[in-house]
């Protein structure tokens, strides 16, 4: 059975004459939604005037429908995926990695002063094409897959919204998340397909562990994360994160915030030197970075990568530990081997 008349199958699901009229009227304008773009919003604000016990069939309706429609979408996915993969050329593609990470490398060794530009010229574009051949995001892909892989994309994702506004209106059903768990598989079906290498996918996975053990902020997950993916991208071995280097980092986050300075050197006794603020937290640290001027860990890293000397430490390939923290607009980004 082709895409289409398996799309008609799916859809047709939601089609019965069991309904009151304004129930079927709904389900055909979900179903002329699904086929081609159009606000869902006002089929929602009609899903929501339906009586209980209608809604209740309509979740029926919308349960045996969407296992179909949702496995569907996810095999164009993957035979897109399967495609690419079979008319890349391997050697050609190894090939431009290598080129690309030994472009970055060149701008890495230059002295700091000559490296500014560097950073700006060579750095910067070869981590966006390494990224684009290593790490396809899932849109990516589907944009790369033709009509018939976007459509699919359409009703999937035009039905889980539905579908989550509708469990929404049952009470005694678990929070919706249909819609956020098609994304996380979108993205993990990309990231499975990537060339990023088994160990680095292991360290990822350990990280999400030690991050939920140790109940660290989303933000300085998720800025360990950006720092670890750049440094996969350049041929580096990516960071385990160290709690005890995210508590020390915190810490003098919190001195430089609360005590009005910025800087390395700390005037407070005991936590002088970056080795000296570690130890206290019973660990070590062979690396610092610093800054000051916004809460968002993107632009925290982004200014670091373009700054010679803090790009040395991010990048510094003796590093095996990693921890972060932000207090206010504060960031401390700690390394240790």
């Amino acid at each position: 059975m082709n895409r289409i008349a398996t799309a008609i199958v799916c859809l047709s699901l939601l089609h019965s004459s069991t309904y009151s009229q304004t129930a079927a009227d709904l389900l055909k304008e979900l179903q002329a939604c699904m086929n081609r773009p159009n606000d869902i919003a006002p089929i929602v604000r009609k899903m929501r005037a339906l009586p209980n016990s209608e809604r209740k069939q309509l979740i029926t309706k919308v349960e045996r429908a969407w296992p179909k429609v949702r496995q569907q979408y996810l095999s164009d996915l993957k035979q897109a995926i399967q495609t690419a993969q079979s008319r890349g050329n391997p050697a050609e593609s190894h090939g431009r990695i290598d080129q690309l990470r030994q472009q970055f490398l060149v701008a890495y060794r230059l002295p700091e002063r000559e490296m500014s530009t560097a950073l700006k010229s060579q750095s910067a574009p070869a981590l966006r094409e390494l990224h684009a051949r290593m790490l396809p995001s899932a849109q990516s892909i589907i944009q790369a897959g033709g009509p018939n892989l976007k459509a699919a994309q359409y009703r999937a994702t035009t039905l889980a919204t539905f579908r989550d506004e509708l469990l929404r209106t049952d009470s005694s059903r678990l929070a919706a998340d249909t819609l956020q768990s098609l994304r996380l598989t979108e993205q993990n079906l990309a990231l499975n397909s990537s060339a990023v290498h088994r160990n680095a996918a292991r360290v990822h996975e350990k990280n999400r562990l030690i991050a939920m053990q140790s109940r660290l902020p989303s933000d300085a997950i998720q800025g360990i994360e950006e720092c670890n993916k750049w440094r996969i991208l350049a041929g580096l071995h990516p960071c385990i994160i160290d709690p005890k280097l995210c508590l020390t980092a915190h810490d003098h986050a919190k001195d430089m915030a609360q005590n009005d300075f910025f800087s390395h050197q700390s005037p407070i006794a005991g936590k002088k030197t970056p080795w000296d603020r570690a130890m206290r937290f019973s660990t070590t640290a062979s690396g610092e970075n610093i800054f000051m001027g916004s809460s968002s860990y993107s632009i925290a890293n982004k200014r670091w990568f373009h700054s010679p000397s803090h790009h040395k430490v991010m990048f510094d390939a003796s590093f095996r530990r990693i921890g972060l923290a932000r207090y206010g607009e504060h960031w401390v980004q700690m390394f240790g081997r």
